[in-house]
């Protein structure tokens, strides 16, 4: 998929697995899902950048 640059997100995954034949192998939905809801998302990048600050200015 990173060859064709596709975006790399549940659905094109999951079809492309589908496509493969090899959804049920890796785990099928419930394990996608899983994976998707527990990566960081660039939509929340500021909130983890204060999260960072914040831990940094408390061990110095």
């Amino acid at each position: 998929m990173t060859e064709n640059r596709a975006p790399l997100d549940f659905l094109t995954v999951t079809t492309e697995l589908e496509q493969q034949g090899q959804l049920a192998e890796v785990g099928g939905l419930a394990y996608l899902t899983t994976l998707i809801s527990n990566v960081p998302s660039a939509l929340h990048a500021v909130a983890y950048a204060r999260i960072i600050e914040e831990t940094a200015v408390r061990r110095r």
